[in-house]
């Protein structure tokens, strides 16, 4: 959609969280279009969703399936739950190559959850999920010397 830059300067004469006038005709004529793209959108979403659940769950780290978001809520596994969800995360990063949320950067509800973005295609997905087995298979035993962060003085 091109806009003039100058139009976008203009204030909207108050303050609203809508969208600015110049845009209204074209967010209409986007509903009133063709929804093929959605409906596509949505199948590439729902085979990551199912690829991840299906993955994640035989890796040993089930993952809730999301009813309708690219993002997945997953618990910590059991083993990892009083390190918190923050240093978990790095685990990920650092021994299995897989970034995913702490749950806690989302607020104090979100600790003991990482959340997982359904960014990548089905392979690469399953690929994580292999890392992450290997990493639970060896996690605790490897980690002798990683002490939480919350522990340390």
């Amino acid at each position: 959609m091109l806009v003039h830059v100058t139009e976008m300067t203009q204030p909207q004469g108050h303050s609203t969280s809508g969208s600015h006038e110049r845009y209204k005709s074209k967010e209409r004529l986007a509903w009133e279009k063709d929804h093929d793209c959605i409906h596509k959108m949505r199948a590439v979403y729902k085979a990551r969703r199912d690829a991840l659940v299906d993955s994640f769950g035989r890796a040993g780290f089930p993952v809730p399936p999301p009813a309708a978001s690219m993002f997945a809520w997953a618990p910590l596994p059991e083993a990892f739950r009083e390190m918190g969800s923050l240093e978990f995360s790095k685990l990920l990063v650092e021994k299995a190559e897989v970034a995913v949320s702490p749950g806690v950067a989302f607020g104090e509800h979100g600790e003991g959850f990482v959340r997982i973005a359904l960014v990548e295609n089905e392979q690469r997905i399953r690929q994580a999920a292999r890392n992450i087995r290997r990493f639970l298979d060896t996690g605790l035993e490897k980690l002798h010397n990683v002490v939480p962060l919350a522990t340390r003085r």
